[in-house]
């Protein structure tokens, strides 16, 4: 008999541990649907990650991550306001190595590969560095796993350090609980939130009863500040147009350096651009060090 407790109780246990397949991240309709709130964070938002498809970075397929949504500003004091402004961003793209349950990343700007999350950790592992984390400069820790039922799958859930204000996990195929990109430090001026995820249109996370629709939806209830950037790609010239009559424009190449920098004292305007480097650079508009907008644009 109690051989037979034992042997039960074996395979139980290699049923749970063993019988469960690994989910990597979605690679093609999915929506991570997330908000950011703090005070003097810099970090007020409303927006949510898709996948806009597929891009090739040293012979290896990724795919590719696009932000869309508003930030919020801030008042003098350093709390968030009503007024916001829209954000079209590609913000990386990912690769999944289901094999070692790894996923890669690439940020925006740059050709380099680090590993995004690591889902093959054990109770008691530091989270290996990654962008999440500040490249490790923030450490996590792995303080236990479990499994949870989700999209209709078995899912491995890793609860990461015990923060007072709110849990962090990561969640196979999902991501982390303060959002897919957002930093996994504890929680204290500055607060990130996964609100939803659906895979296929269909709720996955935090269930697959809860509704889970964009923040387009909430755009027209919004004070906004609107920019229209054309043409690009350009060879040279660009016209904004805006609802500001007076913001600063920033321009950083590839790798982040500033490259040119002008103050605007109307609603449209004409920017030369045609002494700066060929390739994808980011815009920026500003008011008082207030980050506005930002966009990629291509100088051909």
């Amino acid at each position: 008999m109690k051989t037979m407790i034992t042997l039960l109780l074996f395979t139980f246990i290699s049923l749970t541990d063993f019988g469960q397949s690994y989910q990597p991240l979605p690679t093609s309709n999915a929506m991570w649907r997330e908000n950011s709130t703090g005070f003097q964070c810099s970090c007020c938002s409303d927006y949510q990650y898709t996948i806009t498809g597929d891009t090739v970075i040293n012979t290896i397929t990724y795919h590719k991550l696009q932000k869309t949504g508003v930030n919020f500003l801030e008042d003098v004091i350093g709390n968030c306001t009503s007024n916001a402004y829209s954000v079209n961003q590609y913000k990386g793209c990912f690769r999944n190595d289901s094999t070692n349950k790894l996923v890669y990343y690439i940020p925006e700007f740059t050709s380099n590969e680090t590993v995004l999350y690591d889902f093959n950790l054990s109770i008691g592992d530091t989270v290996p560095p990654s962008p999440l984390n500040y490249n490790g400069n923030f450490i996590n820790i792995v303080t236990d796993i479990d499994t949870v039922f989700l999209g209709g799958v078995y899912r491995k859930r890793f609860k990461l350090d015990s923060c007072f204000l709110e849990q962090l996990y990561y969640i196979e195929g999902i991501g982390s609980t303060y959002g897919l990109l957002s930093p996994t430090m504890c929680p204290f001026e500055a607060f990130y939130n996964l609100q939803c995820f659906t895979n296929n249109s269909l709720p996955v996370y935090p269930n697959s009863t809860t509704s889970c629709s964009s923040v387009t939806a909430n755009l027209e209830s919004l004070e906004t500040n609107q920019f229209s950037i054309s043409p690009n790609p350009t060879s040279g010239a660009l016209f904004i147009t805006t609802n500001l009559l007076a913001y600063d424009i920033s321009i950083f190449n590839s790798i982040g350096q500033l490259i040119q920098k002008k103050s605007i004292h109307s609603n449209s305007t004409f920017l030369d651009i045609s002494n700066l480097p060929a390739g994808a650079l980011l815009i920026q508009f500003s008011d008082n060090n207030k980050v506005l907008y930002k966009q990629t644009i291509i100088r051909q």
